[in-house]
């Protein structure tokens, strides 16, 4: 299982590398036509911006697998110095309110914008907002993911 969950992980490293890479090459490649050719690229700003939604989107998603949102700890170690594990399950419970939330809302913001093309690139928005659903819906795998560590955890497995 763990196979699986590393495997994953580096495969979003990698898209999340890449796509930042891309990102820098599209803005640079704007900054050498704007100024050396005077002459800039349309398209440019509207892929950079969708490429810079998707990447925030999909770092939300490697976020939850990796634990690295941002989370009060030395309030839940004084509230819950007893029973330590009721953070972990407020944090989940938490993330699946969201996925939860994404998928649907995600859903409905693809629905509505169906019709409607972005200017210069001419893709339909309702692809572009289509990444919203698609991520509560690995949010909720890295949630699971983090349910079944908790329940090795309290088996006294190895994690």
């Amino acid at each position: 299982m763990n196979k699986i969950f590393e495997t994953v992980d580096k495969i979003f490293f990698a898209i999340l590398g890449g796509g930042l890479l891309f990102n820098v090459a599209i803005t640079f490649s704007q900054v050498v036509a704007r100024y050396l050719f005077n002459s800039p690229l349309v398209w440019q700003e509207e892929l950079s911006g969708v490429t810079m939604m998707y990447l925030v989107v999909i770092g939300t998603t490697w976020g939850i697998r990796k634990s690295i949102h941002i989370s009060v700890s030395v309030v839940s170690n004084i509230l819950f110095k007893k029973v330590p594990i009721v953070p972990d399950i407020l944090e989940i419970l938490s993330y699946i309110f969201y996925s939860i939330l994404a998928i649907f809302q995600g859903f409905q913001l693809a629905h509505l914008t169906r019709f409607q093309k972005l200017p210069t690139l001419g893709v339909k928005q309702s692809y572009i907002y289509g990444i919203i659903p698609v991520s509560g819906i690995i949010m909720l795998y890295f949630v699971f993911e983090k349910i079944y560590e908790l329940w090795k955890i309290k088996r006294g497995d190895k994690v």
